[in-house]
Parts: structure tokens; sequence; C-alpha cells
């Protein structure tokens, strides 16, 4: 049997053991608490670092694609310049074609019905474009591939004589 003092110290080495194992036990889940702590936050930066590696690739992606959409357009808008210069220079050549002549036959000659068949023939080699028009030197349309006769175009008083552009024309001319 166990005497009072064999029981007390029983009691006393019960209390020391648990007083151990719980100190243990607290420094164990302190350090557990720490690893666990320490394991999300590197979790968090490796997220944070590949967004960030994400984010820098879609950077570079978008330049690189704005880069090719540009070389793109400006071909095509250098290509649809050509047409409209090859046709300026045709018109130009067919004029002095003429001979010299005074404003009022030139005139006359860029409001003519050959003049308008001949720009149907340009028009027609130009598929980007839907209608030329000739804008003679005070802004008014002098003909055009819209319609013919001229007298019933649809823009016949058509006058762009007071746009920015042609003033700005008028004026470098």
């Amino acid at each position: 049997m166990l005497t009072k003092a064999s029981a007390d110290t029983f009691i006393q080495i019960a209390r020391k053991i648990t007083r151990h194992v719980s100190k243990h036990i607290s420094e164990d889940f302190r350090m557990l608490r720490r690893v666990a702590s320490g394991l999300i936050a590197l979790f968090v930066l490796a997220i944070v670092l590949t967004v960030w590696a994400l984010r820098s690739d879609a950077i570079r992606d978008a330049e690189n694609d704005t880069g090719n959409i540009a070389v793109v357009l400006s071909g095509q808008i250098a290509r649809s310049i050509q047409s409209v210069d090859i046709i300026l220079s045709d018109v130009r050549d067919q004029t002095k074609a003429q001979g010299t002549q005074t404003p009022n036959e030139t005139d006359e000659r860029i409001r003519s019905h050959d003049f308008y068949e001949s720009l149907r023939g340009h028009l027609n080699r130009l598929t980007q474009a839907d209608v030329i028009a000739l804008i003679d030197n005070t802004g008014r349309v002098a003909n055009s591939t819209s319609q013919w006769p001229r007298q019933v175009l649809t823009l016949p008083t058509a006058n762009i004589s007071s746009t920015s552009r042609m003033q700005a024309t008028m004026a470098f001319i």
C-alpha cells in the first residue's frame, strides 16, 4: 500500500512530469507555429513572384503585338498612299499631255466625261477605294466617280474650301 508520503511524492513527480511535458509541448507548438508561419510567408512570396512574372510576360507580349500591328498597319498605309500617289501622278500626266492650256481649258478638261471615264478606270484598279473625287482650286468637287453626268451628282455643290485641310493645302500651294 501507499503511504501518505509516498502518495505525495508520486503526486509531485506526476506534476513535474506534467510540467516538463507541457513545457516541451508548448515549445514544440511554438516551433510548429513558427514553421507554419514561415511556410505561409514563403507560399505568399512564391505567389507574388509568379503573378509578377506573369504580368511582365503579358506586358512584353502586348508590346510585341503592338509592334507587329504597327508594322502591318504601316505597310497597308504605305500601299494605300502609293496607290493614291500613282493615281495623282497619272492625272497630272494626263493634264500635261494635253499641252499648255489656259485655266479654263484645264477646268473644262477635268470636268469632262473622258476625265470621268479615266477616273473610273483608276478606281477599278484601286480596290480599297469606293469613290475618287477631284477637288478644284476653289474647294469644289470638279469630277467624281460616284455618278455621271456630273450635274446630277449627289455632291455637285460640295465645298470643302472652309475646312482646315483645304486651307492648309491652299497655303502650301
